[in-house]
């Protein structure tokens, strides 16, 4: 949050969108929840991987609703802004944003494979690691969606804490993550500390959760690894987005247990 308001980072309207978006889907207001998920959208292109856990659920009527959202926003776009920042935006932003940068602070797992491979932050990208990077977090993002298909259909609760976990996901797998950008994974967070603060984690989730949250805020550390180049340290400074998607996938393998506090009350008064 305070890189977000220091760096004048848009990071930080984007988490009020994304509370809101997933407050009005735990309540079932379908538009509304849409509406928030497809401004997002058209903000910063990262929060489209909401689609994937709502293919998974088949919800066919928050889809819908995206779809028309998201439609209704880049017409408005159009004719407020015409065509050519569009074209430019997407002949020449989305290019070379997606390429990523090497850099310690670009916390993904594709500058987590460049700095393995070449065991430096010092030298540009590698076009086959980049592309190598590109096929492992799309396999990565596929994979948990396909973990997300048992989620129960009328369990909205459960619902809403793997959108939770794939908005953490995301920052993981996004061509260019710096700290700021994981701001939107401070609500999965927020109920995974509860989960392992009442005793509902097991030990491999508990430490992927640990190196998560350590190895992407340590900002500390990562200059450090940088200062000194070490390549022990600098592999170490980008385990945290790949402890991120560990943690990800454990979680929706098991299944995302009575994640929200809501759940808590259910069990409580069917016990």
């Amino acid at each position: 949050t305070l890189d977000s308001l220091l760096l004048g980072q848009i990071t930080i309207l984007l988490l009020l969108l994304q509370l809101a978006g997933l407050s009005f889907y735990l309540q079932k207001r379908t538009f509304p929840a849409a509406l928030m998920f497809a401004v997002m959208t058209v903000i910063k292109i990262t929060p489209l991987i909401v689609i994937v856990p709502l293919l998974a659920f088949r919800d066919w009527k928050q889809l819908r609703a995206f779809a028309l959202a998201l439609t209704l926003l880049l017409i408005g776009l159009y004719i407020v802004n015409g065509e050519e920042p569009l074209r430019q935006y997407v002949g020449h932003v989305v290019p070379s944003m997606s390429t990523g940068f090497v850099s310690l602070q670009n916390r993904n797992l594709g500058t987590a494979l460049q700095i393995a491979w070449q065991r430096t932050d010092q030298l540009p990208a590698l076009r086959s690691i980049n592309l190598a990077g590109k096929l492992l977090s799309l396999a990565v993002i596929c994979y948990a969606g396909w973990l997300s298909r048992c989620t129960p259909k009328s369990d909205f609760a459960r619902k809403t804490t793997v959108l939770m976990l794939f908005f953490l996901l995301g920052c993981c797998v996004a061509p260019v993550a710096w700290r700021h950008a994981y701001v939107l994974a401070a609500p999965a967070l927020a109920v995974l500390v509860a989960k392992a603060w009442s005793g509902r984690m097991n030990a491999a989730e508990f430490i992927s959760l640990c190196c998560f949250v350590l190895l992407v805020s340590g900002f500390g550390f990562t200059q450090w690894a940088s200062d000194t180049g070490n390549p022990l340290l600098l592999d170490a400074a980008m385990l945290g987005p790949v402890a991120g998607i560990a943690l990800t996938l454990a979680l929706l393998y098991g299944g995302p247990r009575a994640s929200l506090p809501l759940d808590e009350k259910r069990d409580r008064k069917s016990t």
